[in-house]
């Protein structure tokens, strides 16, 4: 299981399984997103995973595994 100390802003994440995101957006499964901020049990998350200019989720850290670190 991943925990907060894993994660770090940068680093390429994928979703396991479908999840919802804060204010109700599905997000579907195996959705590579980059790590905007981590928070105690949520991550932001940039849908582009090239760049944070693109729009930002909150989804759960137990929803997402750890492609690329930084």
């Amino acid at each position: 299981m991943i925990t907060i100390d894993d994660i770090k802003v940068g680093d390429i994440v994928q979703t396991k399984n479908r999840t919802v995101a804060m204010g109700g957006i599905i997000v579907r499964p195996h959705k590579k997103l980059k790590v905007a901020s981590v928070r105690e049990n949520f991550i932001k998350v940039s849908t582009n995973p090239r760049t944070l200019s693109a729009s930002i989720w909150e989804i759960p850290i137990t929803s997402v595994r750890i492609l690329e670190q930084k």
